[in-house]
C-alpha cells in the first residue's frame, strides 16, 4: 500500500523520453507560444509531480473503495500532502500534510467490520489499489490519443497521468518484501495460493496493525494473536515485525522484563530491518533503558535514533521518559506536553496511543 516517492524521482526522465517518442503537439504548441525555458522546465516538473501525486491517490482510493465492498470501515488515507481521517462515528477531517515519513507516496488504513471473511475481505481490499491503476493507467493513455491534437497540454497531462498510474501497477504487483512488509502483489499471492498456516499470521499482522493505526493500545491487542507471530519461521518476512508487537504489547502492560527479550531479539537482527525502521526501534529501546533505571543507557540508546520514518511526537515522548529517570521532572513534564501537542499533527495521530499514554502518565 505504500508507494515510494523516489520512484517518482527515478523515472522522470524515462517518462519524459517516452512522451518525446510521442511527438506530442505540445512541444509545436508551447514553440508556437515563444514560451521560454524558464516556464516550460518548472511546468513540466510540476505536471509529472502532480500526475505522481494523483496516480499514488488513485491507487489509495482503490484500496479504500474495494475495502469498503468488502466489509471493511474506513479509517484513513494519506497521500502527499493530503491526509483524510475517519472522526468518530460519521465524521471525515481532511488535513494537509507536506512532511511525512512517506514522501510522495501513500498509505490507506481500513478496520474490519465484525463478521468479515477476512481472508477474502484483505484480498479484495488488496487488489483495489492494483486495479486502480491500470484502468486509470488505461483510461489516461486513451484519453491522451483522444486529446494530442486538438487540446495539447490536457492530452499530455492524461498521458503523464497513465503512464505513472502503469508504473504503480507493475510496481505494486511485483513480489516484493521488505522488513516484514509484503507488497501488494506478494499478499495477494499469499492470501490466494498460501495454506492457513501460512494466511493465518499474516491476517493476524494485519489486523494488528489496523488496531494500532486506529488507536487501540497495544496492551489490548490480541495476545493469541501476537503469539502466533512470534512463533514464524525465522526465514517468514513477518519475523521482523512480530518481535516488535510482542514488545509493545508487553512494554503497555508494565511488563518490562517481557518487554526486554522481545527487544533483545529486534537488536540481534536490527540488520535484516530497512534503514528507515532502525531508528524507532533503537529509540524504543531508549525509553526500555530509562523505565528500567539505566538513563545512561538510555542517553547512549536515544542518540542512535534519529532519522527515518520515526516520529517526533515518539522522540518527545521518550526524551520525556529518560528526564523523568534522571529526575528532572519539570523538564520531563513540559517535553511530554510538546509530544501531546506533536501526536495532534503527526501523520497518523491515531497511532501514537502508547506515546500519548506514556505522556499521560508523567504528567499525572
Amino acid at each position: 500500500m505504500v508507494v515510494s516517492g523516489a520512484v517518482g524521482a527515478a523515472t522522470v526522465i524515462p517518462l519524459a523520453m517516452a512522451f518525446k517518442a510521442t511527438r506530442s503537439p505540445i512541444f509545436d504548441w508551447a514553440k508556437a507560444h515563444d514560451l521560454d525555458v524558464a516556464i516550460v522546465v518548472p511546468a513540466l516538473l510540476a505536471m509529472f509531480v502532480g500526475c505522481f501525486v494523483a496516480a499514488v491517490a488513485a491507487h489509495e482510493f482503490g484500496h479504500v473503495i474495494a475495502g469498503l465492498r468488502a466489509g471493511f470501515r474506513f479509517a484513513f488515507v494519506l497521500f502527499w500532502p493530503i491526509q483524510i481521517r475517519r472522526r468518530g462515528q460519521g465524521g471525515i477531517s481532511v488535513n494537509t500534510m507536506f512532511r511525512s515519513g512517506l514522501g510522495l507516496g501513500g498509505i490507506a488504513g481500513m478496520t474490519p467490520e465484525p463478521g468479515t471473511d477476512l481472508r477474502r475481505g484483505y484480498l479484495k481490499l488488496l487488489a483495489g489499489g492494483p486495479l486502480s491503476s491500470f484502468v486509470c493507467g488505461v483510461l489516461g493513455i486513451l484519453a491522451f490519443f483522444v486529446l494530442r491534437n486538438p487540446y495539447p497540454f490536457p492530452g499530455a497531462l492524461f498521458w503523464t497521468f497513465g503512464l505513472f498510474n502503469l508504473l504503480l501497477f507493475l510496481i505494486s504487483m511485483t513480489p516484493s518484501s521488505a522488513g516484514g512488509f509484503l507488497s501488494d502483489g506478494a499478499a495477494i499471492r499469499l492470501l490466494r495460493k498460501g495454506t492457513p498456516e501460512q494466511v493465518g499470521p499474516y491476517i493476524d499482522a494485519m489486523e494488528i496493525s489496523s488496531a494500532w493505526s486506529t488507536g487501540t493500545r497495544p496492551a489490548l491487542w490480541s495476545k493469541a494473536a501476537i503469539d502466533r507471530l512470534t512463533q514464524v519461521a525465522a526465514d517468514d518476512p513477518l519475523s521482523n515485525r512480530a518481535p516488535y508487537f510482542a514488545f509493545l504489547h508487553e512494554a503497555d502492560q508494565g511488563n518490562l522484563e517481557e518487554a526486554r527479550k522481545w527487544m533483545n531479539r529486534l537488536l540481534d537482527k536490527i540488520d535484516e530491518v530497512p534503514m528507515l525502521l532502525q531508528p524507532q526501534y533503537r529509540l524504543m529501546n531508549a525509553w526500555l533503558h530509562a523505565r528500567m533505571g539505566s538513563p545512561a543507557e538510555a542517553r547512549e540508546s536515544f542518540a542512535k535514533s534519529q532519522g527515518g520514518l520515526t516520529d517526533k511526537c515518539d522522540i518527545a515522548m521518550v526524551e520525556a521518559v529518560i528526564l523523568e529517570a534522571e529526575g528532572r521532572s519539570e523538564e520531563a513534564r513540559n517535553r511530554a506536553r510538546e509530544s501531546l501537542d506533536l501526536v495532534v499533527s503527526s501523520m497518523m495521530p491515531d497511532a501514537h496511543s502508547f506515546a500519548r499514554h506514556q505522556c499521560e502518565s508523567i504528567l499525572g
